[in-house]
């Protein structure tokens, strides 16, 4: 009897371990840094240059973690993201145990929680994007992959609904709408763009000042306000072999290259793969570990961008 009762417990014990271990694997990374979260928003169209998202107005908005507000008992980041008829600026909340990413929407007495990311959801299920609650549009979950680590879910639009603002220039462009563990929503993460109730454009996104996003960087960067836009005028005479890589990339520049450059590497879904400031001729970059597929590699000094495609094997 004694030694049913050890071998029931020891049953039990490795059932919970296993249930534990599933628990543990059904955790999504976290939507935001541990301290403070930056996104670069294109908005509101405000001309129609053709080789931008219409010259897009820029918000910037932050969320601080360490900024909290309780809202019927659920526990809110806040942002310094506000429209004026808001009675708190954006507060967002997220569920780690399913993906899920909140705001708060508060109007007079009005007052409601809106679902703006859901990492839970198969191929299939219908999404209903609530920009306001008035006019939910609704996506559909059309294919879900996992590239380097993240659970990406990638939609399709039903009829003509317009998703993003300036649509046209987001179908242009090609631009998916995504969700994208991590990161959240390509429409954005903190509602609707202020003044027309459509959704912003995620173009990049930074993690306690770390670049961790960037949704079409070869096209599109990180700015859409035309006075702000990165020229594309001198490649620095720069080498990327081989290419096709499999364990090491290697990156020549035929001249020094000075002051405050920057590059980085992107994944088809514009998740940031590799980051370094660097001021020589030239580095060496481990890519063993990353996913089979096509990256963007960008570099950005002195106001000149140059990006160009890689596949990895």
């Amino acid at each position: 009897m004694k030694t049913r009762k050890i071998f029931q417990s020891l049953v039990l014990f490795m059932l919970l371990t296993v249930v534990g271990g599933f628990s543990a694997k059904a955790q999504y990374q976290s939507f935001f840094g541990d301290s403070i979260t930056r996104y670069n928003l294109a908005g509101v169209c405000v001309s129609y240059d053709p080789i931008a998202l219409g010259g897009s107005f820029m918000y910037y908005p932050t969320v601080n973690r360490a900024d909290t507000v309780r809202i019927d008992d659920k526990l809110y980041y806040r942002s310094d993201y506000r429209y004026e008829w808001n009675e708190l600026p954006t507060c967002v909340r997220e569920d780690t145990t399913t993906g899920q990413l909140f705001w708060h929407y508060s109007l007079n007495e009005y007052s409601c929680e809106i679902c703006v990311c859901n990492m839970s959801l198969s191929v299939g299920d219908t999404f209903r994007v609530l920009f306001n609650p008035w006019e939910p549009k609704a996506i559909v979950a059309d294919s879900i992959t996992y590239i380097n680590g993240k659970k990406v879910i990638f939609f399709r639009r039903i009829g003509n609904e317009e998703i993003y603002y300036c649509d046209s220039y987001a179908i242009n462009y090609e631009l998916p709408i995504m969700f994208i563990e991590g990161i959240g929503p390509t429409f954005g993460p903190l509602g609707p763009d202020i003044w027309s109730f459509r959704g912003c454009v995620l173009l990049c996104m930074y993690k306690d000042d770390e670049f961790v996003f960037a949704l079409d960087e070869e096209n599109l960067g990180c700015e859409q306000w035309p006075m702000m836009k990165v020229e594309e005028n001198r490649d620095w005479g720069w080498k990327i072999f081989p290419n096709p890589c499999h364990r090491n990339l290697n990156i020549r520049f035929d001249e020094t290259v000075l002051g405050n450059g920057f590059l980085y590497i992107t994944d088809m879904t514009g998740c940031v793969v590799f980051s370094r400031n660097i001021c020589d001729r030239g580095m060496q970059i481990n890519v063993r570990d990353l996913a089979a597929g096509i990256y963007t590699i960008t570099f950005v000094t002195a106001g000149t961008k140059i990006s160009k495609k890689i596949v990895k094997k």
